[in-house]
């Protein structure tokens, strides 16, 4: 019962946050410009007795889906970064710290709230992305659980790696470290560049230390046509949804026994 009040807690402070409302309305914003292409060409198609511009549509709307889905990451990576550091650097986290609660419920209690306010966005995200279809004429063929599925076990890792910082870093440091880890993670999946030229013994340990961001991305099965892009098997799916549901669940374990031990005033 306490996690949940602390969790709602949390995101009651996140909704009134400056920081997450800014960077809310700015990404709507972008997205409302993102959108007049798409108006335009589909006057256009009217204008020219249908035209068949649905691979124009389909390019569009897998890049707005990653746009969205880009800057859910961003939320979740700030959410988890303040959510602790925040408190410790105001001293507000004495006073919850103050009332019959373990430190590991107050971690707990912080990544359940940043959850809520991700799956506030997932919402908001797959409610843009109907819109978008309605607009183009055309019709997502993807299921939705898979469209909430993958972003929402990319941002369930993304906070946990936030909040790992969180608790001995300042929130800006940790958003940073975070994003370091998103990038480095993405350069150990691919092939090319400065990754290609690191030694074998190297390389794949890193690649067990680092997530593998690039399972966890819905946008490879995005398909505005008949039948999906991928056609995977549910044991796929779970496979790499699972990897993500560990790398969060080890992340969030750290951040506890960290916590647990870290002074929760400075000297």
């Amino acid at each position: 019962m306490k996690i949940w009040i602390l969790a709602l807690n949390t995101l009651q402070g996140l909704l009134r946050s400056r920081v997450v409302l800014v960077l809310f309305f700015v990404y709507v914003a972008i997205l409302l410009l993102s959108l007049s292409p798409m108006l335009f060409i589909r006057h256009s198609a009217a204008a020219a007795n249908g035209a068949d511009l649905s691979g124009f549509f389909l390019s569009e709307m897998k890049g707005l889906v990653e746009i969205t889905s880009s800057v859910g990451s961003l939320f979740a990576m700030v959410g988890g970064a303040y959510v602790v550091s925040s408190e410790i650097r105001s001293g507000t986290i004495l006073a919850v710290m103050a009332r019959p609660v373990a430190r590991w419920e107050a971690v707990a209690g912080a990544y359940l709230g940043v959850q809520a306010l991700l799956v506030l966005y997932i919402a908001f995200m797959l409610g843009f992305e109907e819109v978008v279809s309605l607009i183009a004429h055309q019709r997502i063929a993807t299921s939705w659980w898979v469209l909430f599925a993958y972003p929402f076990v990319r941002y369930l890792l993304y906070s946990a790696v936030g909040l790992f910082f969180s608790v001995f870093a300042g929130p800006v440091l940790a958003v940073a470290a975070t994003f370091l880890i998103s990038i480095l993670a993405q350069m150990l999946e691919g092939n090319g560049g400065i990754v290609s030229h690191l030694p074998g013994p190297v390389l794949t340990p890193l690649r067990y230390v680092f997530p593998s961001v690039g399972l966890l991305g819905e946008e490879r099965y995005l398909s505005v046509t008949s039948s999906p892009l991928n056609t995977w098997r549910l044991s796929q799916h779970l496979t790499a949804l699972g990897h993500g549901l560990d790398y969060a669940c080890i992340m969030l374990l750290l951040a506890a026994w960290v916590f647990r031990r870290r002074p929760l005033v400075r000297a």
